[in-house]
């Protein structure tokens, strides 16, 4: 698999990108070196991607559907041919990178090519997490370097329907028709928790999302990791915040998803999700509209 793997890759890759590919030596090595609980975290984070995505085993399929108003529409759904997903070094959180690339290894995407900065920090898990979602094709480039990587694929017209992925503010490519589909995942900066009878599990918080910022509600002071705040007002006070997701007891599920588009209960510190970001939306899809005559 590695060979063919290596094969696919450099016809999608730039001759000048392969001298900073990441080595088996490198995913072997980040391996090694985590803790069995970082390990967990990680597994624990792509097993409830998993079973949120539905992984697509149909590799392509077609429906047509008459309607009574005589138009029939024929829908041509087909897997696309390669991914490219750059991770930007503010991004490269074990939570993100995963929620970045399962929909695509989920909608049957291969190969899927990451793109890390060489500013990165905190490497060893960011490489880790590609180990376990069994990503081998992998760059880490300088930070001057990558802009001209995007545009490569951007510009690759006709080439078997790709798909460029950037985690970000801002779209970093926009492609022409003819292009590969660019999809770009927004950052998320701020999430709150709401802490009551049981507590969430802020190691797993600050491992799993670093550089986000967290507000926790709690009426007790608790020890929180560096950067973060505790406010202790009301429970309409938490809905007001302006954040892009919360962590919250499961008896509040309900009421924080009248607010917040992603909710988290306790067990799922590790889990990132962009709830639009699915399967359906990665398939080229094809779509014919006809009068019946």
């Amino acid at each position: 698999m590695a060979g063919e793997d290596m094969h696919i890759g450099s016809e999608i890759v730039p001759d000048w990108m392969q001298a900073y590919r990441l080595r088996e030596e490198d995913f072997a090595a980040a391996f090694a070196l985590a803790q069995p609980r970082e390990r967990a975290l990680i597994k624990t984070a792509m097993a409830g991607l998993y079973a949120w995505l539905s992984p697509n085993q149909v590799r392509g399929r077609k429906t047509e559907t008459k309607l009574a108003q005589d138009l029939s529409i024929c829908t041509v759904k087909n897997l696309r041919k390669w991914a490219a997903v750059h991770i930007p070094s503010s991004s490269a959180g074990p939570g993100l990178i995963g929620a970045a690339i399962l929909p695509l290894l989920a909608a049957g995407v291969w190969p899927v090519i990451v793109v890390l900065g060489e500013e990165t920090p905190g490497r060893q898990a960011a490489l880790l997490t590609l180990e376990l979602a069994g990503i081998d094709t992998a760059y880490v480039l300088p930070e001057d370097m990558i802009p001209s990587a995007l545009r490569y694929w951007q510009d690759m017209q006709g080439r078997e329907h790709g798909l460029v992925v950037h985690v970000g503010q801002q779209p970093a490519v926009s492609c022409s028709p003819g292009g590969p589909l660019c999809i770009s995942l927004p950052q998320p900066q701020k999430a709150a928790v709401w802490m009551e009878d049981g507590d969430f599990d802020f190691q797993a918080l600050s491992f799993a999302h670093p550089g986000m910022k967290f507000a926790v509600w709690s009426e007790q002071k608790k020890e929180l990791p560096p950067n973060w705040s505790q406010d202790r007002g009301g429970w309409s006070e938490f809905l007001d915040q302006e954040v892009d997701a919360v962590w919250v007891p499961n008896s509040r599920l309900h009421q924080a998803l009248q607010v917040y588009s992603l909710v988290l209960g306790p067990g799922q510190e590790p889990l990132w999700i962009w709830p639009w970001y699915t399967p359906n939306l990665i398939e080229n899809t094809r779509l014919g509209l006809i009068w019946n005559t």
